[in-house]
């Protein structure tokens, strides 16, 4: 956790993030192709990253910081909302189970199993939003940092 720290120290203060252990120039862009997410040095992107989309590591940052604090603002709100829309099911569950019996369409209880069935895919995806939140603003600049490591590891 502190080697994620400096590096958000120096990516913030436009401090160097070192050279890359390969070809011995600076560590200044980051490559965005969906197989590496690498940071990368001129040379890399000259000789193994011709035709990336390759992107500024500072650039890279600030999109990335701009991003989780976005993210870490909506999540509240977006939890809130999904937990009104689940209220909601519960209510319309009664309404619906009360009209489907009166009108003959369902045996009684086969609608409220649907319903529930509905609401729990519901609460699924609101469950997996949170984990995939929650796990973006861990690993993001871990992501980072392990880029860097590799580099200087290969």
């Amino acid at each position: 956790m502190v080697e994620i720290m400096v590096l958000k120290h120096k990516l913030k203060n436009s401090q160097p993030l070192g050279n890359c252990p390969k070809h011995q120039q600076p560590l200044e862009q980051y490559c965005e192709e969906k197989e590496c997410h690498a940071i990368l040095c001129a040379v890399c992107i000259d000789m193994e990253h011709k035709d990336h989309k390759v992107i500024g590591i500072r650039e890279k940052f600030l999109w990335a910081d701009t991003k989780m604090k976005q993210i870490k603002e909506d999540l509240p709100k977006l939890r809130a909302v999904a937990k009104e829309r689940l209220a909601s099911l519960s209510t319309m569950e009664a309404h619906l189970e009360a009209c489907a019996e009166k009108l003959g369409f369902l045996p009684r209880g086969e609608l409220t199993n649907q319903l529930r069935q509905s609401g729990s895919k519901a609460q699924e995806a609101v469950d997996s939003l949170s984990v995939k939140m929650d796990e973006l603003q861990s690993t993001s600049p871990k992501q980072m940092w392990d880029a860097i490591q590799n580099q200087k590891d290969s």
